[in-house]
């Protein structure tokens, strides 16, 4: 990797020296303009105010007429600019006006093996507050290299759970490895060494670790957190989630919460008596080739499942990664796919219910006819709604490259974008069976005419439109197809030691566009069913839309919990201000509270600070604050919760943000240091879980 930073990461102090020496001006003058301040905008171009020297962090309001008519000027010399789109990326090598790009990305990425018993954190600023009364979880990947010369990707990372509990106005912080069966293998706890025999599914390991290796699927843990019914669940996108315990961490070991017991050699044998008596209706020729079809495609999946199955070591039902817990119904909600779907031009998924104490109230399964990726999905009241994300086998060098060994797995696969459009599934969340009203075939997808890469689900909801028809607005995150490379996410290269940051970086438009690179970006989808007096399978209404006061590249959307299937009004996402030639997309450095999607509507940042990177933000309502549907309802009173990684000081903090106040001096509550031994990698998504709300579900559950 031809990346370095002030000239080499291996050069010698004096020659770093040298290097800070000679950008002292640029870091004077960015320490007098950060971005991030209050920005105010009247109908035309983005303006940011300086903030007050002393402040570490900062906020801004943003009240957006016509962002799409955004140009890069500054007519008033104090006024400084947010450049978007941004520019050519070029050779990321050294630039004098950021030369700590590289190096800051490869900070975040850092890894952390020791595991933490609590230690109380210290404010560094402002007050903790003591109607915060809960857990605070953080997962990701801890460990990427071994002590072997094996990299692997962030998204092949071990579990590595961080824990901030609050009690009465004090902050313990904990931290352990989830202790998963890959874990086991890989670490060596007398020698407290990791040796990778994993490749997972978007790594290779080093030299002789490679070919042959059919250690594939490594389920790490590492992607989400959850607590429910008392259990914390760790999941990851190839199998069934661990369970730890919520006061030590301590593994308790897989959850088998989601198993289809339907066994699929049963459905070969089906359909193919189906194909027989097919057969026998030889005027029925219709009925006769999508029979075979289907048992052809069955008989295949039969064949790659215990393929995957024996030889892969992969699972019997793919849990995603992504849960839905629906609030008004107290139930959690579960999607598994089957592996061998990863192969096939068909998916065939599960959802699962479950109700506070763990109990399965449904289980639905539906199969989509079309070769897709899920990673997240969105929930209504009456829908689980799947955005479909298309893909296709690889080439056969491609695909023999990874099933032997000399590629990494997911090189088995390719992104297909030869649809104009993005498909959208309405899957009942009432089987038809029990329905009283005509269903929509949900088979036949919605086209949204918008082609993009849907990544993180926010929210979605229904509502009666004046001539009583359904209406339902899903809003989430997403990118172009040409912009999404899985197979280098993050920068990740197993013949480089580091991480490339220009991958994430590399984007030439502000929205998705076929053939462009857009990054990712906040979106609505609005579909409008038929009335009851139209024709139940006349094609929907569907439209797409950017959020036009949010013109900055952001992800991890998440709005007030209590609201999920509700209408919501603010959406929190971790956005890139664009300041950083080298990083103006990713990392994230800003926590944005949107109002939106209108250009109209109003939008309120956080600004992390100088060097300094932020991940998902975490609403949590204050204590005793009425729930949706009571009297004295008020959507955003309440806390952000958000961690902030300071590559400049080699720290992470806790930062605790009121939501009201984003955009204001007032914003931020609490900042706590965490040990700078304990300097942890970024995380992917995280949770909270109030302690009293907790006690209550679990004593309802013993009662049972």
């Amino acid at each position: 990797m031809a990346l370095l930073i002030a000239g080499s990461v291996h050069k010698v102090k004096s020659d770093l020296l040298a290097d800070l020496k000679a950008n002292q001006p640029f870091l004077k003058d960015h320490q007098r303009n950060p971005i991030g301040t209050s920005i105010h905008v009247n109908g035309g171009d983005p303006v940011y105010r300086r903030p007050k020297p002393a402040r570490t962090s900062c906020s801004a309001q943003l009240r957006v007429e016509d962002v799409g008519g955004l140009k890069r000027r500054s007519k008033n010399p104090d006024k400084s600019l947010l450049s978007f789109p941004s520019v050519d990326l070029g050779d990321t090598s050294s630039d004098e006006r950021d030369p700590f790009a590289f190096q800051d990305y490869q900070f975040l990425f850092r890894c952390q093996r020791e595991e933490v018993n609590p230690v109380p954190l210290e404010v560094v600023e402002g007050q903790l507050p003591v109607d915060l009364q809960g857990n605070y979880y953080l997962q990701g990947p801890g460990i990427l290299s071994d002590d072997h010369g094996s990299r692997v990707s962030p998204l092949d990372g071990h579990g590595y759970v961080r824990k901030f509990s609050f009690k009465e106005g004090i902050l313990e912080f904990s931290a352990k490895y989830v202790g998963t069966e890959a874990c086991k293998q890989e670490f060596n706890e007398e020698k407290k060494s990791w040796k990778f025999t994993y490749r997972g599914p978007f790594s290779l390991l080093k030299k002789g670790a490679r070919l042959g290796n059919m250690k594939v699927m490594k389920n790490v843990a590492n992607t989400s957190v959850f607590e429910w019914a008392g259990k914390l669940m760790c999941l990851y996108e190839g199998g069934q989630p661990y369970e730890m315990d919520p006061t030590s961490l301590d593994t308790v070991g897989l959850l088998n919460m989601c198993r289809d017991t339907k066994n699929i050699d049963d459905l070969t044998a089906y359909l193919s008596s189906k194909v027989k008596r097919a057969t026998e209706k030889v005027w029925d020729a219709e009925l006769l080739v999508n029979t075979v079809k289907k048992a052809w495609m069955a008989m295949a999946a039969t064949v790659l499942h215990h393929i995957l199955r024996g030889m892969f070591s992969m699972p019997e039902e793919r849990m995603l990664a992504h849960v839905k817990i629906d609030k008004k119904r107290q139930r959690l909600i579960a999607i598994t796919f089957r592996p061998e779907d990863m192969l096939l031009p068909k998916s065939s998924l599960t959802v699962y219910e479950f109700d506070r104490c763990m109990n399965l109230l449904q289980k639905l399964r539906f199969t989509i006819n079309d070769h897709i990726m899920i990673h997240d999905w969105n929930l209504t009241e009456n829908h689980y709604v799947i955005i479909a994300n298309r893909v296709k086998l690889n080439s056969f060098n491609e695909l023999g490259a990874a099933m032997t060994g000399f590629a990494p797995m997911i090189n088995a696969i390719a992104l297909n974008d030869s649809l104009p459009y993005t498909p959208l599934y309405l899957l009942p969340r009432t089987p038809p069976s029990e329905s009283s009203k005509p269903a929509r075939n949900w088979r036949v997808p919605i086209r949204i005419p918008r082609q993009f890469w849907f990544i993180h689900a926010s929210n979605a909801f229904e509502e009666k439109t004046s001539d009583d028809r359904t209406r339902i607005l899903i809003d989430g995150s997403a990118s172009s197809y040409q912009w999404f490379n899985f197979t280098r996410m993050f920068g990740y290269n197993s013949d480089k030691k580091k991480l490339d940051p220009s991958v994430m970086n590399d984007a030439d438009a502000t929205e998705p566009e076929i053939g462009k690179k857009a990054a990712m970006r906040l979106m609505r989808t609005t579909v409008t069913l038929p009335g009851a007096t139209e024709d139940i399978d006349a094609e929907p209404e569907c439209d797409f839309q950017n959020f036009k006061n949010c013109p900055w590249s952001c992800d991890f959307p998440s709005v007030n919990p209590a609201l999920i299937t509700v209408k919501h009004r603010y959406t929190y996402v971790a956005a890139a201000s664009g300041t950083r030639k080298r990083l103006q997309h990713f990392p994230f450095d800003t926590v944005a509270k949107v109002s939106g999607p209108e250009a109209h509507d109003s939008v309120s940042t956080w600004w992390a600070g100088e060097r300094s990177f932020v991940g998902e933000p975490v609403f949590v309502k204050r204590l005793n604050a009425p729930e949706p549907g009571e009297a004295g309802f008020v959507e955003d009173a309440g806390y952000l919760i958000v961690v902030q990684h300071s590559a400049m000081e080699e720290l992470c903090y806790l930062v605790v943000l009121d939501a009201q106040l984003i955009g204001t001096e007032g914003a931020l509550v609490a900042r706590l240091r965490v040990p700078k031994a304990y300097t942890f990698p970024m995380g992917f998504h995280s949770a909270w879980e109030d302690s009293s709300r907790g006690d209550s579900s679990l004593r309802q559950c013993s009662r049972q």
